[in-house]
């Protein structure tokens, strides 16, 4: 009895015994191609693309929040909080860019520091032309400093991305909020400002680009007001 037992067993063993020669198991750690092309895709798009309509929408959000408050709560509150609130954000996301950018992440800093440039941007103009808390000559030299800071950003991170948006803001910013750029005086001190910061930057850059878009924003944003 023993005998044959020992037999089935071994004719078992030869049956499943298998050739290494013949069988090649895949390794565990073997993907197939094509994921790691859709991960890098779902990477791409999640943190460029989502990053980017994010911050386009917090952008949109914090405009909207100052032109109403400059509509309806001026009078009341006197605009300071709005203000503080946008410089505070435009800071904050500055800060968070160029913290990301020794971080070695540019693609995640330079959207955040150009959307703070930007707001920062907008909430300057808002505290003379919506809350009246800065003079002419104040917002003058209030803008002149944010060009220049946004231009000395650009040549730091190489990004024209900064710059552009900082244009954007200067001369789409108007329009958007309706400021009421009344009096020639107003327009051609906040045109002179942005101007002069934006030529110094395009000459050390040599970002002739750069200067062609100014003009042209200058004379479209004058005879959208004046023309």
């Amino acid at each position: 009895m023993l005998e044959e037992l020992d037999k089935v067993d071994h004719a078992l063993k030869d049956d499943v015994q298998l050739d290494d020669g013949l069988v090649d198991l895949p390794s565990l750690d073997a993907r197939p191609a094509y994921s790691e092309k859709a991960s890098h895709a779902e990477m791409t798009f999640a943190g460029h693309y989502l990053n980017l309509a994010g911050l386009v929408l917090l952008t949109m959000g914090m405009l909207s929040y100052l032109r109403v408050s400059g509509i309806t709560e001026a009078a009341t509150s006197g605009g300071l909080l709005q203000s503080c609130l946008g410089a505070g954000l435009g800071l904050f996301l500055s800060w968070s860019g160029d913290r990301l950018h020794r971080q070695g992440q540019r693609s995640y800093a330079l959207p955040l520091l150009a959307t703070g440039i930007a707001i920062l941007t907008v909430t300057i103009s808002a505290s003379h032309f919506y809350f009246h808390l800065l003079p002419i000559s104040g917002l003058a030299v209030a803008q002149f400093a944010i060009v220049s800071w946004a231009g000395l950003a650009a040549i730091r991170y190489d990004s024209p991305l900064i710059g552009g948006c900082m244009l954007a803001a200067e001369f789409v910013g108007p329009l958007i909020m309706g400021f009421p750029l009344d009096g020639v005086g107003v327009a051609l001190a906040y045109l002179l400002a942005i101007n002069l910061a934006t030529t110094l930057v395009a000459s050390r850059k040599k970002w002739d680009g750069f200067l062609i878009a100014s003009l042209a924003g200058s004379y479209g944003l004058y005879f959208h007001q004046f023309g």
